[in-house]
């Protein structure tokens, strides 16, 4: 109830309204039992559709989308397409390129009328949806620049009357959703790095290795554990471990964008020159707190191949040599989370497409009542499956 509350509040706060009319005839609401969902669950609810007038209505279906939004602006050369005496070939010029996804897209047929002739009145039609084990999170949306991504999951009413060349979206709502935590770690990594001095001579090696200490780090933890080891067979000591962790997004729409940002930071015990830290040891642990205003989370799917998140422990190993290079080490990490991040920033932009928008509207309360189901026009509570198996 409070993140439906929180819910509301953010799409007051947005201006989006509670509906949307047809042509003036029809007003449609959705109501959903909740809008927080993990992978695997089954999203229920109902469209609240009020026919004030008998009208032309072929049918009414109702879709649930995830998309991946990726927007890149960057620079790039153009050829002049005439060049005139002392003009340059080519010129840089800025493009922005724009990357839609659908990480999830299910429809369901809500009601189909006899005749193309909807009656007056006002009708729930019950929906199911099943989200896919494998779906990604929802991702809040970032900005660099003029570049962007993010990830939204919405349900939306679509309508096709009789003369239309397609179905209309005419309504929709945004729900979220949390992806499941992995069984599997993330890999070990180990690297026998060669160790050099400013004038290039040898310095010896140092065997590093590290690996998360759990699957998964989930939200509420508020810390994070690696376990690293050092096989220190360099000519000097190594006086401290510092630690970093790195978010890392890509998204990619023409060309790739990349951003990194460190989230926090700490140093830990090194080793002395000819000694080991793991590799049969016991290894170094680094811990690490995860910032209170933490909001993006951890995913890679096949779903989405626009679009990734990754944070990556960070270990530099820093020698006593003064002119020595000091080795390092990446280890990836996985931090998910189980409550609700207000979704609402995740809503991409109007974009280009603005005639096309409809505003995402807050869900009415979810009360079903049998009574008021159309009759003989409709399954009980249909099931949503791919779109592209519906003509």
């Amino acid at each position: 109830h409070i993140s439906q509350i929180c819910w509301n509040i953010w799409c007051s706060s947005m201006g989006v309204g509670p509906s949307n009319e047809l042509s003036g005839v029809c007003r449609v609401n959705l109501a959903v039992e909740r809008v927080l969902y993990n992978a695997g669950d089954v999203v229920r609810g109902y469209v609240d559709l009020h026919v004030m007038q008998p009208t032309t209505l072929r049918n009414v279906n109702v879709v649930l989308l995830g998309e991946a939004t990726a927007v890149v602006h960057y620079q790039t050369t153009k050829k002049t397409a005439k060049v005139m005496k002392g003009q340059k070939p080519s010129v840089h010029v800025w493009v922005t390129e724009s990357n839609i996804c659908r990480v999830v897209a299910l429809e369901a047929v809500m009601a189909t009328f006899p005749g193309d002739q909807a009656p007056a009145g006002r009708f729930q039609c019950p929906f199911e949806f099943t989200i896919p084990l494998d779906a990604p999170s929802t991702m809040l949306k970032i900005k660099d620049g003029k570049s962007s991504a993010s990830l939204c999951y919405s349900l939306g009413v679509t309508c096709l009357r009789p003369g239309w060349m397609k179905k209309n979206l005419v309504h929709r709502i945004p729900i979220e959703v949390i992806c499941r935590v992995p069984v599997e770690p993330p890999p070990r990594e180990e690297m026998n790095i060669p160790i050099s001095n400013c004038c290039c001579f040898s310095a010896g090696h140092i065997k590093m290795a590290a690996v998360a200490a759990k699957s998964a780090f989930v939200e509420g933890e508020r810390q994070i554990t690696v376990l690293y080891e050092i096989d220190n067979q360099g000519a000097n000591s190594i006086q401290d471990v510092e630690a970093k962790l790195i978010e890392r997004v890509v998204w990619k729409a023409g060309h790739t964008h990349v951003t990194e940002e460190k989230l926090a930071e700490g140093t830990f015990p090194g080793i002395e020159r000819g000694g080991k830290l793991g590799f049969g040891n016991p290894p170094g642990q680094a811990t690490l707190s995860i910032p209170e205003s933490f909001n993006r989370f951890s995913f890679s799917s096949p779903r989405c191949p626009n679009l990734e998140v990754s944070h990556i422990v960070e270990l530099n190993a820093h020698t006593s040599g003064s002119f020595d290079e000091d080795p390092y080490i990446r280890c990836p990490v996985n931090i998910l989370r189980r409550n609700p991040i207000g979704v609402g920033a995740a809503v991409p932009d109007k974009g280009d497409n603005e005639q096309e928008f409809v505003p995402f509207a807050v869900p009415v309360n979810f009360l079903p009542n049998p009574s008021m189901r159309i009759p003989g026009v409709q399954p009980l509570s249909p099931v949503g499956i791919p779109v592209q198996s519906i003509e």
